[in-house]
């Protein structure tokens, strides 16, 4: 059995989820109940941002920028639903191009 931490940790998790929304902010405590479900757990945050649609900041950038720590020990793919193979490479593609090492300006 695992032991149980003492210390307060910080667990990141990265995801990109499509929707619409009519005002510019996104109603966090609504995402919040989208990701974890209703009640929300304690000090559980959710940061979300709209894409501006250049660069990395797409949707494929985005999901390629998720999956970037795909091959370390850490990496866990908790869940991907409607993203077929072919964008699973596009995605990938797009971060390589605008996200990784060098690129991470280049926002062409």
């Amino acid at each position: 059995m695992p032991a149980i931490l003492s210390t307060p940790c910080i667990v990141a998790m990265q995801g990109v989820i499509r929707r619409q929304v009519s005002t510019p902010g996104v109603n966090t405590v609504e995402m919040k109940k989208f990701i974890w479900g209703s009640p929300v757990p304690a000090h559980h945050h959710v940061l979300s941002k709209a894409l501006v649609n250049r660069g990395i900041h797409t949707w494929n950038g985005m999901i390629g920028y998720c999956m970037k720590d795909k091959f370390k020990p850490h990496y866990r793919e908790l869940k991907t639903d409607n993203i077929t193979m072919e964008d699973l490479q596009v995605a990938e593609d797009a971060y390589l191009q605008f996200g990784a090492g060098d690129n991470k300006t280049n926002l062409s």
